[in-house]
């Protein structure tokens, strides 16, 4: 278990609330909307969704109510791995929020950076290309530096640092790459 305090009786309490929330909300809707609407209109993926969700928690309710009871040691949805991930699932209701009206601005914003990101991937696309295409050249450059600076006289103090640090910057391309990203 992820949860701080798992053996908390809390956490089931909220869950039995969340579920008695959920179950009427569920039940406003239908009655709001009628069950033609609800299952076959505009929204009926994500009212079939809902109602999916909505059975499951109260199914898992159930069998802990049953445990609870006395009734044996009942199986538990809480250990079996899909029924777990289907709880997460109820999540992907806020989702349904971002329709209201009240949000447009933020749905706005949301498809904006969803579309930079196109833009943001080509053009990470091309540092890398430009930064492999230096780090290739650096490479070729600096393969003989060593043999260029025999004597000590014959070079400069920047030659020298390059000759004795070339294997950490410049040995393979990628270690040549990584130079010029870090410069």
């Amino acid at each position: 278990q992820l949860d701080l305090n798992s053996g908390w009786a809390g956490w089931q309490v909220l869950e039995v609330f969340f579920t008695v929330f959920f179950i009427g909300e569920l039940l406003i809707k239908l009655r709001a909307s009628g069950l033609i609407e609800m299952y076959f209109g505009d929204d009926y993926s994500w009212n079939l969704f809902d109602t999916l969700i909505v059975i499951l928690a109260t199914v898992d309710m159930f069998f802990w109510l049953g445990k609870l009871m006395g009734m044996g040691e009942a199986v538990s949805l809480r250990n079996i791995s899909i029924m777990r991930l289907a709880r997460l699932m109820r999540i992907t209701r806020v989702v349904r929020l971002l329709k209201l009206h009240f949000f447009k601005d933020l749905t706005i914003m949301i498809n904006g950076v969803i579309g930079g990101l196109k833009t943001l991937f080509w053009a990470l696309v091309l540092l890398l290309v430009i930064i492999y295409i230096a780090g290739v050249m650096l490479r070729q450059v600096t393969k003989n530096a060593d043999n260029d600076c025999d004597q000590e006289g014959a070079c400069t103090p920047a030659e020298q640092h390059l000759v004795r640090f070339e294997r950490e910057l410049f040995s393979t391309v990628f270690r040549s790459m990584f130079t010029v990203f870090r410069c």
